[in-house]
């Protein structure tokens, strides 16, 4: 059966619905003439789409107007708008051709005008100007993809591996994004040279080219924290944990459970640790509590420093001696500031846990400082319910 896909456009606002047949459902029909037909239409060409500006006929039933094309995975679309615009958008297409649109003016007894046919030339998809931008590169446990989506469009990047057996690209992780400028790391790929790439997919099930390269990710593993030790605190902050104590860090759950560390009117706050061993780190994530989602005493700007001298390390008022291993701002996805509600995206990344990088020239180290300079909601403390760490072991 052929795939007819309907659009309805109410006052400019985009709804959509997919069937096999159209059910028209209302008013009965109440007489048998059609209205007049849609005249002056005007065709604006942009990535991706086309917008058709028109005069509607002015009979006092008119129930909307219909546009109907073929899309460019070979669908028929029917594009509706109400009486109440004259303007409709146009989806689905990929390459830029020609492509011939019907448009009819529809009343309120499902009468169809006489046909006015116009012809539009969408450009060339969005999808390939952010194809374009991408890059790749091998980092700590996986690859890491960068792309601009100058436009905001709404896309799904797939991130392949290759299957040597039956020599096709399989998905291993698809990333949704509107983000203008967006640093994503794909995780747990092995140190071995392979073949990888990515394909961009829009809303419309359209897709691009494969963008194919072949990578060497670097190896890393997760620091076991059987070893993790807290070393003694600045008599000026206070500590507080549910459960475990400094262990709730480390517990596996990134929930409510969490540990703060707090003073008043203190412009940073900080714990030390002891890992047990000298590690040369490759990144850290964290998760904060998950009622602080971008707000109160969730860090926004932290920094990470590093010794290997035990004493520094045991000194809790001193900053002699420590090295800096980083320092990072937790930013929305969305780039929005503290005062606007998250996103989808953003809590959807926030509840994933917020991934930092550390600089691969880093030294290692056994012992660390966790430096918050500012939270989110201006406090002069920091929750935190889980810390987890990747890196290579030295010894």
């Amino acid at each position: 059966m052929k795939k007819i896909i309907f659009y309805s456009i109410i006052s400019m606002s985009l709804g959509i619905m997919s069937c096999e047949e159209d059910d028209n459902r209302g008013q009965f029909p109440i007489d048998s003439t059609p209205t007049g037909i849609v005249t002056d239409i005007k065709v604006q060409n942009e990535k991706g789409y086309s917008v058709l500006t028109y005069t509607k006929p002015t009979d006092e039933d008119l129930l909307y107007v219909e546009a109907e094309y073929i899309n460019s995975l070979g669908n028929e679309v029917v594009v509706r708008a109400s009486a109440f615009t004259n303007t409709m958008k146009l989806n689905g297409f990929l390459n830029s051709k020609k492509v011939p649109v019907k448009v009819y003016a529809i009343d309120k007894s499902f009468n169809y005008s006489e046909v006015t046919k116009v012809e539009i030339e969408p450009l060339d998809n969005p999808m390939f100007d952010i194809l374009e931008s991408m890059t790749y590169n091998a980092i700590f446990g996986g690859i890491g993809l960068s792309w601009q989506n100058a436009t905001e469009e709404d896309i799904i990047v797939e991130f392949l591996t290759f299957n040597s057996e039956s020599a096709t690209y399989e998905n291993f992780k698809s990333i949704y994004s509107t983000a203008s400028d967006i640093d994503v790391k794909i995780r747990g790929l092995e140190a071995i040279s392979s073949e990888y790439g990515a394909v961009i997919r829009d809303e419309f099930g359209q897709r691009t080219d494969t963008l194919k390269f072949n990578a060497t990710p670097l190896f890393e593993e997760q620091i076991e924290s059987d070893n993790f030790r807290e070393l003694p605190h600045n008599p000026d902050f206070n500590a507080v944990s549910y459960n475990d104590g400094f262990g709730v860090l480390w517990n596996g759950s990134t929930g409510k459970e969490s540990y703060s560390i707090f003073g008043s009117g203190i412009d940073k706050v900080y714990f030390t640790m002891n890992l047990g061993e000298e590690i040369k780190l490759s990144r850290f994530k964290m998760w904060s509590r998950n009622d602080f989602i971008y707000g109160h005493s969730h860090p926004r700007r932290i920094v990470l420093l590093g010794t290997n001298d035990q004493a520094i390390a045991n000194n809790p008022t001193s900053e002699d001696g420590w090295e800096t291993i980083g320092e990072w701002y937790d930013e929305k996805p969305s780039g929005n500031s503290a005062e606007i509600a998250p996103t989808e995206e953003d809590i959807a990344y926030f509840n994933a846990g917020m991934d930092f990088e550390v600089d691969i020239n880093a030294s290692s180290y056994q012992y660390l400082r966790f430096v918050t300079l500012e939270s989110w909601g201006k406090t002069d403390r920091m929750w935190l319910a889980e810390l987890r760490f990747w890196g290579q072991r030295i010894n």
